[in-house]
């Protein structure tokens, strides 16, 4: 055989096989052919999403509230008391000693006897007898003032215990109005003791201490938000 027509069938051969593989692969990735018809579409670059914006984190506010109430005024609540009270005091009382003849009968006959001798004294005749009769009547009066006198000195002295019953008033404290200021609020409350002029505060209530480390359970009130 021709060697020249064998490398012509052996080209011709070769080449048939590389076309047929270069269709085979075009197909199997799908491309089409171009045209000058058809117009080939350009795809632009995507642009970036913008960043996310995450909020700031909200801090809670911390309300810091006083340690301590302060006591404003403390107004004690009193009662007038009255109590009765036995008073006693020795005294020393005059007393008039009995006597016999209180109507003195003595003293007027001793008297108009006298005054009747010294009435005898004057005058004349009828005259003396007036005049005795006088002097009795005077001497009369006189003795019983002087017989009354004398009744009157005789006395004698005792001592006696008198007892009277007098009232003491007093006045005694029932409670107190205490007046406190916390955290700008302010209001009053009654106790029955006298608080310490600072209470402090303890867990959302305020405890009202009482004066001088007095051994009395304190009053608590809470704290009204």
């Amino acid at each position: 055989m021709n060697k020249s027509l064998i490398g012509a069938v052996a080209g011709g051969a070769v080449t048939a096989t590389a076309i047929f593989s270069l269709g085979s692969w075009m197909g199997s990735r799908n491309v089409a052919p171009l045209n000058n018809t058809e117009s080939v579409a350009v795809v632009a670059p995507q642009q970036a999403a913008p960043p996310e914006v995450v909020p700031a984190a909200v801090i809670p506010e911390v309300v810091v509230r006083p340690a301590y109430a302060d006591i404003l005024s403390v107004t004690p609540i009193t009662k007038v008391i009255s109590t009765p009270r036995e008073v006693c005091r020795d005294n020393t009382v005059v007393h008039q000693r009995p006597v016999n003849d209180e109507q003195r009968v003595t003293g007027k006959l001793l008297g108009a006897v006298i005054g009747g001798v010294i009435g005898h004294q004057f005058g004349g005749g009828k005259g003396k007898d007036a005049a005795t009769v006088g002097g009795a009547v005077l001497g009369g009066i006189v003795g019983d003032n002087v017989q009354r006198n004398k009744q009157q000195t005789q006395t004698y002295t005792t001592t006696e215990r008198q007892c009277e019953t007098v009232q003491d008033r007093s006045e005694k404290i029932l409670s107190y109005d205490v007046a406190y200021r916390y955290d700008g609020r302010s209001d009053v409350i009654r106790l029955g003791y006298q608080p310490e002029s600072r209470v402090p505060v303890r867990e959302q209530t305020i405890v009202f201490l009482p004066y001088g480390g007095a051994n009395i359970t304190p009053v608590t009130l809470p704290v009204i938000n």
